[in-house]
């Protein structure tokens, strides 16, 4: 058999070189790939890397978890942390002396009222009441049977207005008032002993100011008596004055009653 010469040198170089250049080529792509993931991997930032640690902190158990239990039962006294005491309740025939000597040196604010600068600039009469002529009062008086119940040097008139209010229905001899705000006033009848058994409470539409005004009215409200207020359905501050009262109600196992806008508490009897 006669055997084919080999092909010549030029021939067999190209096909040596082919394969190794397309074997360089391959190599070299694959080292290119690889080194940019590596570098990718090590520019990465450190928050992605940590981001698995925290993650698996998540799933710790709760039970290996340091347990919090004083901040629930902390916030509650908080809540209901009233520095002032109240003294023993005097006896209701002497709250409109008590008030008369502690706020008006004994004197009546009726006394010569009213006073000459301010008499041209009052109405004989003016009631309005911003909803006290609400069905809740009538209610709560017919159930309860309780027996008693413009500038000024810079002032609004509405106090004088009030006084001449009570001038004109003549009941200055049943009714006191104090001058002073909500809050200042409730403490201060709460350090006399002036205690009452139907309070209303017309805070400010806030969680806080309801909150506070109902707790320091519930100090000076009489076993058996009633505290209510208004604006329960107010969406101010996220509801704040429901918010208030349903937190009081529950943290001294009470109960709500509604009667409009109203909110009625009654206490428990003594």
């Amino acid at each position: 058999m006669k055997q084919e010469p080999p092909p010549p040198v030029h021939h067999r170089k190209k096909m040596v070189a082919f394969p190794i250049n397309k074997f360089t080529k391959s190599t070299a792509f694959f080292i290119i790939l690889l080194s940019c993931y590596f570098l990718g991997y090590l520019s990465a930032p450190t928050n992605k890397l940590e981001q698995p640690i925290s993650l698996n902190k998540q799933r710790v158990p709760q039970s290996i978890l340091p347990a919090v239990t004083t901040a629930p039962a902390a916030a509650e006294l908080d809540y209901n942390r009233f520095s002032t005491r109240c003294v023993n309740p005097v006896a209701s025939e002497h709250v409109r002396q008590t008030i008369l000597d502690r706020v008006f040196n004994g004197t009546s604010p009726w006394q010569n009222f009213p006073a000459a600068h301010v008499t041209p600039l009052l109405r004989p009469h003016r009631i309005k009441g911003w909803g006290s002529k609400g069905a809740v009062f009538e209610n709560l008086i017919r159930k309860e049977k309780f027996k008693d119940m413009k500038m000024v040097n810079g002032d609004v008139l509405l106090m004088h207005q009030f006084m001449q209010n009570v001038v004109y229905v003549k009941a200055t001899e049943s009714i006191m008032f104090m001058p002073f705000s909500t809050s200042s006033s409730l403490e201060k009848l709460c350090e006399w002993g002036v205690f009452g058994e139907l309070i209303e409470v017309d805070a400010g539409h806030d969680f806080h100011s309801a909150w506070s005004d109902i707790n320091k009215a519930y100090k000076i409200l009489r076993p058996g008596g009633v505290i209510f207020g208004h604006d329960y359905f107010t969406s101010a501050d996220n509801k704040g004055v429901r918010r208030a009262v349903n937190l009081f109600a529950r943290l001294n196992n009470l109960r709500v009653q509604l009667d409009g806008q109203h909110w009625v508490i009654h206490s428990p009897p003594a």
